[in-house]
């Protein structure tokens, strides 16, 4: 009586002969079954990246974003910075409300060379309320929201995959000297 291994082997043997006499066929179906395979896994991993993975934060499954619904525009996040403020003071709710707002600017370097880069203007208490933590430097705290002038500090991210981040494109991702300083306008 054979064995599993060597009814695996065996079958191997007869697949391998059919498939030397079909030839293009059999290439053809091959070549399928792998384009198939590798759209499967990049599928897979671009939903795992988007929607199973959690957030790179403290309790991502505690985060909850508030909306307002505008019967013409529908959901919205849309608060003023005052509405954040009643929001941090007053609320029972939450352990912390967070502000944050996406603004297109743009980076002039010594060069004078300039180009269009996102930002995010975060409140002071954005990154530990998430408890993130920098790699180098400080993170904004609540106290840089207390004290305005002309002069912001800012957080400047690392670059993910294949986005380079302002880090990279102003000091070379050498952050050395990220302290001299860079110039933007906002728009």
């Amino acid at each position: 009586m054979l064995s599993a291994m060597e009814h695996f082997f065996q079958d191997l043997r007869y697949s391998s002969r059919l498939i030397r006499k079909a030839g293009g066929s059999s290439s053809f179906i091959v070549l399928l079954l792998a384009l198939g395979i590798g759209l499967n896994v990049a599928v897979f991993d671009l939903i795992n990246a988007l929607l199973l993975r959690p957030l790179a934060v403290r309790d991502p499954d505690r985060l909850v974003r508030l909306v307002t619904v505008d019967p013409k525009l529908g959901p919205r996040s849309s608060f003023t910075y005052r509405v954040y403020e009643l929001l941090n003071e007053k609320s029972t709710s939450f352990t912390d409300v967070i502000a944050y707002s996406l603004l297109s600017t743009a980076e002039r370097t010594d060069s004078g060379a300039s180009s269009r880069l996102w930002c995010e203007v975060v409140s002071g208490n954005y990154f530990a309320a998430l408890g993130v933590r920098p790699l180098q430097g400080r993170l904004l705290t609540p106290a840089d929201a207390m004290n305005p002038s002309d002069i912001f500090p800012v957080v400047l991210s690392y670059p993910t995959g294949s986005t380079v981040s302002m880090a990279t494109r102003v000091w070379s991702a050498d952050c050395s000297n990220c302290a001299t300083g860079v110039s933007l306008s906002w728009e």
